[in-house]
């Protein structure tokens, strides 16, 4: 038992900010009862295990979220790898059309914005 924060609430604070790289939780609490269990996965906490630890369990769930981790950080290589096959030329690995357009829109949309924060328009 935390004084001041219980492990769902941090749970839902951890999931609530917005970050690039996934968090594995294991919410480890004395709360054995469903409601707990269901409320503590509901957080968003990827596991739960209730005490007293068994460490080959625990060492076990850890594994898997090694493995969870593992696939997520391949999926975004494939995803960067995807991306940059998308948005380049295969011959010339120069931008392709589609691209140039978009880098030129954003530039022309935040030219906008600072001209018209500066009183320029």
């Amino acid at each position: 038992m935390m004084p001041g924060m219980d492990g769902p609430e941090i749970c839902a604070r951890i999931r609530r900010r917005k970050k690039y790289q996934y968090t594995y939780i294991i919410l480890l609490s004395a709360k054995d009862r469903k409601r707990d269990i269901i409320a503590g996965l509901s957080s968003g906490a990827d596991d739960y295990m209730t005490k007293p630890v068994n460490y080959l369990e625990l060492r076990a769930r850890l594994r898997t979220g090694r493995r969870i981790i593992d696939l997520e950080d391949k999926l975004i290589a494939t995803q960067r790898q995807l991306k940059d096959l998308a948005s380049r030329d295969s011959l010339t690995r120069l931008w392709n059309r589609a691209e140039t357009l978009r880098f030129l829109a954003a530039e022309a949309t935040g030219a906008v914005g600072r001209a018209s924060r500066s009183g320029s328009l």
